[in-house]
């Protein structure tokens, strides 16, 4: 009855509604759609040239700042994923364009800018209470790298290209560290993120599968890459893996039934057959014996049982490598002695240097350094700058690659790191990724929350496979793909220790003990 007596009581008074008409598109809207207009007219007469390689320059330059301002850090990230995981190696691979990386890496400069805006928009009120002490070795031993970083690279002799160049590689991905240490994320966001990565590495089958059959005749083995670009089949098998090993971590803890982590394990074997990285006959069984590390440990039934299945995994791989891959007796060695000696044995010879293909050893590497007579102290401790080993058509040699002319003496991350910014920043890198393993151990031997215990274990024994690469290739310093999956677990762990570690039970890996829980009320 109120409603009618409204409508009497305004037909009494002679209300009239007034009714707006519409007068058009505002001002804003008729200078975005210009705006628009313009760069859709420029965009087209770039790619009218012909280039490739500039029309994805322009393209990325065209799209960063709408993207800056209207899609934030929660939403970058799983675009990240998908440009950096997907996009950037298949543009390599299929396309030959080698400028791709910079649209990745300058995805991952517009994720630390995003943060450090939203950062500084955010006031006190929005940010959330701490539920744990922060990670003190993580932001510790973060922070004196990127230090001897900047500091090594303010008095190397690196060009003003050069420079720009490795700074567009180390610095930005840092950004991923902030994003997940100053803002909350829901479980929600992270297990998508996580979803998303296992589906990125369903995708690969089908790519490894056309590369194994039709481009491994004029790529070699190392052209089974997936959409990680050229010589990257070891970080598609991480990947992979990491993939894997979340499965398995959500089954041990009774989140998915058992079909699923065998779905997962099939699709990865098939591509870890497709594609050949002879390291995988030990990265498969040391990342599922850590997440199934509990359980080993508890039963010896279940201990030897999976160390059959180990050798099981070892054997086959080995035959199923030996009859695709391994063919040649002459070339490689038919026995597994001879295989091990020609594989093994020359990763570890300190002589191992071949002149005419530039091909150096790992321990040969190290083994550079250590007898270089030209460096000083100073260089032994911060290094001669990053780039001194840097070998680029664009950018020119660096100090030590002009140094030692015609050998990689940069093969991996360990010589790089030593080279760059000595044994200071090395240690610091090293322990930067040591400290999130600790801490991932600490995390999950204490909470409860069985999803997130899920994710820290996964991203815990992903960084420990990705930490001996270090001693195996460069990728983790330099190639955005091994780069973000390295940082987003680091994230990962981060971020569950400082908003998810129990008060009561936490314990810094540094530093003083964590004040009681009513002290602590915001993030800082």
């Amino acid at each position: 009855m109120k409603y009618f007596g409204r409508k009497a009581l305004a037909s009494a008074t002679g209300a009239v509604r007034v009714r707006r008409r519409w007068t058009g598109p505002g001002i804003g809207w008729l200078a975005g759609a210009l705006v628009a207009a313009m760069a859709a007219v420029f965009m087209g007469m770039v790619t009218a040239l012909g280039s490739m390689t500039l029309t994805v320059i322009v393209a990325g330059m065209l799209l960063a700042p709408p993207m800056l301002l209207l899609i934030d850090t929660r939403k970058l990230l799983p675009t990240l994923f998908v440009i950096v995981f997907l996009v950037q190696g298949s543009l390599q691979f299929f396309f030959g364009l080698r400028a791709a990386t910079w649209l990745a890496s300058g995805l991952i400069a517009m994720l630390l800018v995003r943060s450090v805006v939203e950062i500084f928009m955010s006031g006190p009120k929005s940010k959330a209470a701490i539920a744990g002490p922060p990670p003190y070795g993580i932001v510790l031993f973060a922070g004196l790298y990127l230090l001897v970083y900047l500091f090594s690279l303010a008095l190397g002799d690196a060009s003003t290209t050069q420079r720009i160049s490795t700074l567009r590689f180390s610095i930005p991905i840092f950004g991923v560290l902030l994003a997940f240490y100053c803002f909350r994320w829901e479980d929600k966001q992270l297990q998508r993120l996580w979803l998303l990565l296992i589906a990125i590495a369903i995708v690969q089958l089908p790519l490894v599968t056309y590369q194994h059959f039709f481009m491994m005749a004029t790529h070699g083995w190392d052209g089974v890459v997936g959409s990680f670009g050229h010589g990257l089949s070891p970080v598609l098998i991480v990947f992979v893996l990491a993939a894997m090993l979340y499965t398995l971590s959500r089954w041990t803890r009774n989140l998915i039934p058992g079909w699923q982590v065998a779905a997962a394990f099939i699709v990865g074997m098939a591509i870890i057959l497709l594609g050949e990285v002879k390291i995988v006959l030990v990265w498969l069984p040391v990342g599922v014996a850590f997440v199934l590390r509990r359980k080993l440990l508890r039963n010896v039934l279940n201990l030897v049982a999976f160390i059959c299945l180990a050798s099981v995994f070892f054997v086959g791989t080995y035959a199923a490598y030996k009859v695709m891959y391994w063919g040649e007796v002459e070339k490689t060695g038919g026995t597994l002695s001879e295989k091990l000696d020609s594989v093994v044995g020359y990763a570890f010879d300190p002589d191992g240097v071949n002149d005419q293909t530039g091909e150096i050893s790992r321990v040969a590497s190290l083994a550079l350094w250590a007898r270089d007579p030209l460096t000083g102290g100073v260089e032994r401790f911060i290094g001669y700058g990053p780039g001194s080993t840097s070998i680029s058509a664009t950018t020119g040699m660096g100090k030590i690659a002009a140094r030692y002319r015609g050998l990689a003496v940069g093969s991996t991350a360990v010589s790089t790191l030593l080279w760059d910014v000595g044994l200071l920043g090395m240690s610091a890198f090293i322990l930067m990724l040591g400290s999130g393993i600790v801490a991932g151990l600490r995390y999950t031997k204490v909470s409860q929350h069985q999803e997130a215990s899920a994710i820290v274990d996964t991203s815990t024994a992903v960084l420990i496979l990705l930490c001996s690469t270090l001693v195996y290739n460069r990728t983790v310093l330099d190639e955005p793909t091994s780069q973000l999956l390295c940082f987003f677990c680091l994230g990962c762990i981060g971020h569950y220790w400082r908003f998810d570690m129990p008060k009561w039970k936490a314990k810094p890996l540094y530093g003083p003990t964590p004040v009681p829980a009513t002290s602590m009320q915001v993030a800082t």
